[in-house]
């Protein structure tokens, strides 16, 4: 996808993405009840919490990043690609 304004795109992003701030912070909180650190039970807890939030936001940011890759390329005027 291409971006039309980059620096908007990401102060866009950012404010979107403070929303999970609390839910996560949460979930770290919730996950370490009762624990002594970071166990496999605490990610185990986490992962059920946030899950599936952070797997979408990952995927998210993944398409982000090869959206700015994009519109580099497209705002350069297309340039041939090196070949392999």
């Amino acid at each position: 996808m291409k971006i039309d304004d980059p620096t908007d795109f990401a102060f866009q992003t950012c404010v979107e993405a403070n929303i999970w701030v609390d839910l996560v912070v949460w979930s770290d909180a919730h996950a370490r009840e009762g624990l002594p650190d970071y166990t496999d039970e605490y990610f185990d807890r986490f992962y059920d919490q946030v899950g599936q939030t952070l797997v979408r936001e990952i995927n998210a940011a993944a398409h982000d990043a090869g959206s700015y890759w994009y519109t580099a390329w497209l705002n350069a005027g297309r340039p041939q690609l090196p070949a392999r």
